[in-house]
């Protein structure tokens, strides 16, 4: 159990009591080497639990063919993922891929007593940093929130020019590995957005830059008939 159980660093459970039933749980991506153990994970607990849905939180951990520098530490490949969703399919349990838009383009990580021990940039902004939307706020080895520069993770620009030339073709390689219905991009815990130092944001409505942000990626996914999932936490 101590193997199967690495992989269940985010865990959150949600049942939906609806005609279609929804009994879902969201959970971190195993490493490859855990793959294994997580198809008996959802063998012997999920699937005798009722769980018919789980969001997997890939994030960058996949082996990106378009943008091959986008590829995370311990990605899975692509015969990775589809052992994982034929596995699941076949105990009827639907995948729906998670990867962070907009927010949470960096992690402050801690260890397990809660300690925070370092931060650390995620591949879109290590890669393409002219996309920072803070860009004079540098990442500190370790800090914690609040802070005087309102970090709490960083941001892309939804506004530059080029930043969907790259965030839409990698929507486009998860939904096809994945199979997938629907996606799910994040988008909680956007705190850096119209940014006042920014030269395409400053002045901007930021609620709409946010709208018209998660407009764009629902339109991508709707030309697919994908629906698009988010966190609600920035809609209150």
């Amino acid at each position: 159990m101590r193997k199967i159980t690495t992989f269940l660093l985010l865990f959150i459970a949600f049942s939906c009591s609806t005609k279609n039933e929804i009994r879902g749980i969201s959970l971190k991506a195993p490493l490859s080497e855990n793959v294994d153990h997580f198809l008996k994970f959802t063998t012997d607990v999920l699937a005798p639990d009722g769980v018919n849905t789980i969001i997997f939180n890939i994030g960058w951990n996949y082996e990106f063919k378009s943008f091959p520098e986008l590829t995370g530490p311990d990605a899975l490949s692509e015969s990775d993922i589809k052992k994982i969703v034929k596995h699941c399919k076949s105990l009827g349990i639907e995948i729906i891929p998670k990867v962070s838009m907009l927010g949470h383009q960096s992690t402050l990580i801690r260890d397990n007593k809660g300690i925070a021990v370092k931060t650390k940039m995620h591949p879109l902004l290590e890669n393409f940093p002219e996309f920072d939307e803070n860009p004079e706020v540098k990442l500190p080895e370790v800090y914690e929130w609040p802070n005087k520069d309102g970090l709490y993770t960083k941001s892309y620009c939804p506004l530059h020019p080029k930043v969907h030339d790259v965030i839409f073709p990698i929507l486009d390689e998860l939904v096809d590995v994945f199979e997938a219905k629907t996606l799910h991009a994040g988008m909680d815990e956007v705190f850096y957005i119209g940014n006042d130092n920014c030269i395409r944001c400053s002045g901007k409505n930021k609620s709409q830059l946010y709208a018209n942000e998660v407009n764009l990626i629902h339109s991508l996914l709707k030309k697919r008939n994908v629906e698009l999932m988010i966190w609600g936490d920035r809609m209150i």
